[in-house]
């Protein structure tokens, strides 16, 4: 009966309700489902009121999710992977997703945030949903909402809440046969925890992030994040900072729910295989250890590898966990010594495809552009910053700094404190600094890209602060000046100091021009991009007085990358003297998984159409 519904539901979609007759597009929905985005008014509210209306979520969320038509029983009918954590929790389910799919399972897969197009926030056997399929889903579950809002007070569910109730309602009618759930934010209050019945829990690494939400200490946030625990179900972790660990077996025990610890990735028994994973990074050895655990206790319940007549073989009808690990629950006080590490099993072929084809975009990636090699890592927390150091130097520790410049791009937002973040950057040597807001294209009407929780005012305040930032540090560090001409005395040798001077003459040489950023910052002078009415290195000053970390503001990514591309790309702007005397040129695009969205919408605006 239900099914006959939503079918019904669906076909209605297709042609239009509320008397229209036009189809409707992927467009129209996406500008739609805009339109419950909370703005930056009503999100400082919340910020105030948050322990309230952290309380009331799952609730208003069960509430929404009933006008449009999905019970909680309907979501106990889902068989889920549920993981929550501050880093590495989208990557972790991207192996998830990647592992039972090489199985051949039907996968379906909910993250946030998106890079490039809200579609990507849910996925079917790691596709994202095709524009028409996500257009049809989107009014199925839009129109009974916006049709009863009457009777409710005009309400309306807010964009993640509405994009939840979809991704559920997907899957259902998908008949999936795993859900791999990434929580939004937190765990204990986020609108993904409306699922009672988890097959099993991951917890990812922990850390400072949205601490306006989760709290400012780690037992705070550890109390979020381990709430997706449940009775009946079991759930995997990572080694912890701090005392992390502590705080979620505290967790484990009032919620009944044993943890184990995934261990070292090199302990599975991998035989003649090579460790391959299709994620760059060595942290992603951690995420993919505990997708591992996950994968491999959910196929221990649901069966090991889908059959050619769609059942599944050798399922175990309960997932046995060991009495010591269960011990754990009954410990008032538990120790991080006394939580068991996870087992460890032989890697089959199959495991080994999976984590090889796992794509996860903008972590850990590589873009190659004629003489510029761009490195995108969505990193925004301290931790998940310094593991972006490490990559990105691991990358490019066997490349000659000849003929080489090294750009980074940022930006930070919310409640992130940029000089953490900011502060390892400045060791990293860069030859000059770019920020930007998080916008593709200037003047782009892209529905995909809109943001209505932060004001253009805001967005602009924050790269000028960024920026002042960034040139602080720079001037204060002890950092030799990688000009060559403010020689510390001792650091440089002749050839180092010329190999420096030819990246001086580059910079010196060529600032590209911009204009002005919402009105905001002074505009730019003879072809010089917006320097906020600072002296720029090339104005006639002299060099050695000069600040020599460059630092510009650009109005959106584009610009950025036209800026650092000119010279190379006879396709991009070239309204400024071209680069010289460089060779290559290395960017380091980092601070917000946003920004690395904008930039790949730029790069690889087709990105969605490779799955």
């Amino acid at each position: 009966m239900r099914e006959t519904f939503w079918r019904t539901m669906r076909q209605i979609s297709s042609n239009g309700a509320r008397g229209v007759t036009n189809k409707r597009s992927y467009e129209d929905a996406v500008r739609t489902l805009n339109g419950l985005q909370s703005n930056s008014a009503v999100l400082a509210h919340i910020r105030l009121q948050r322990d309230k209306r952290n309380e009331d979520n799952i609730p208003d969320f069960l509430r929404f999710s009933n006008r449009a038509g999905l019970t909680v029983e309907d979501l106990d009918r889902l068989s889920v992977i549920h993981v929550s954590g501050t880093k590495g929790k989208g990557s972790t389910c991207a192996f998830c997703e990647s592992i039972l799919r090489a199985h051949g399972f039907k996968t379906g897969f909910y993250s946030s945030p998106h890079l490039l197009e809200v579609r990507e926030r849910i996925r079917i056997n790691g596709r994202p949903l095709a524009k028409q399929d996500f257009s049809d889903y989107f009014w199925q579950c839009y129109d009974p909402l916006y049709n009863s809002k009457a009777d409710y007070g005009d309400e309306m569910p807010a964009y993640f809440r509405f994009m939840t109730i979809m991704a559920f309602q997907v899957f259902l009618q998908e008949k999936v046969d795993v859900a791999i759930v990434e929580v939004g934010i937190g765990g204990q209050y986020d609108c993904t925890n409306a699922i009672r019945k988890p097959v099993v829990c991951g917890i990812s690494s922990l850390g400072y992030d949205h601490m306006s939400i989760l709290g400012n200490t780690l037992d705070q946030i550890a109390w979020h994040k381990a709430g997706i625990l449940k009775a009946g179900s079991v759930a995997v972790t990572v080694p912890q900072p701090e005392n992390s660990l502590k705080f979620i077996l505290q967790r484990s025990a009032e919620k009944q729910c044993p943890v184990q610890v995934a261990p070292p990735i090199e302990q599975y028994d991998w035989g003649e295989q090579a460790i391959e994973l299709g994620l760059q990074g060595s942290v992603q050895k951690v995420n993919a250890s505990l997708a591992m655990q996950l994968s491999h206790i959910w196929m221990k319940k649901n069966g090991s590898q889908k059959s050619e007549n769609g059942r599944n073989s050798d399922a175990d009808p309960a997932v046995k966990v060991t009495a010591s690990t269960s011990s754990i629950c009954d410990q008032s006080e538990p120790k991080d010594s006394e939580v068991e590490m996870a087992p460890v099993f032989p890697v089959t072929q199959l495991f080994a495809k999976g984590l090889k084809r796992c794509c996860w975009p903008g972590r850990n990636q590589v873009i190659q552009r004629d003489l510029v090699t761009y490195f995108l890592d969505g990193a925004h927390t301290p931790r998940s910053i310094q593991q972006c150091i490490e990559w990105y130097k691991g990358q490019t520790q066997d490349t000659s700094d000849d003929g080489l410049v090294k750009i980074l791009l940022f930006n930070a937002t919310g409640d992130r404190k940029p000089e953490t973040l900011l502060k390892p950057l400045a060791d990293c040597g860069f030859d000059m600094a770019l920020f930007c807001p998080n916008i593709a294209y200037k003047s782009s009407n892209n529905a995909d890209q809109m943001n209505y929780m932060v004001t253009p005012d805001s967005q602009c305040a924050r790269c000028v602060e960024n920026r002042s930032v960034w040139k602080h540090l720079i001037s204060t560090s002890q950092l030799p000046d990688p000009t060559g001409l403010n020689e510390v005395k001792g650091s440089s040798s002749p050839a180092k100091k010329q190999k420096m001077s030819d990246k001086s003459d580059f910079i010196l040489k060529n600032n590209g021009g911009q204009g002005d950023m919402h009105n905001a910052i002074s505009p730019a002078v003879n072809g010089s991009p917006a320097d906020n009415g600072e002296q720029s290195p090339n104005n006639g000053k002299d060099i050695q007085q000069s600040n020599w970390a460059i630092a510009h503001i650009f109005d959106c990514v584009n610009d950025a990358l036209e800026y650092i591309g000119q010279g190379h790309d006879p396709d991009k702007c070239n309204e400024v003297a071209k680069l010289r005397s460089v060779s290559r040129v290395h960017v380091l695009v980092t601070g917000s998984l946003h920004l690395v969205g904008c930039t790949l919408k730029v790069l690889d605006p087709n990105l969605n159409e490779s799955f």
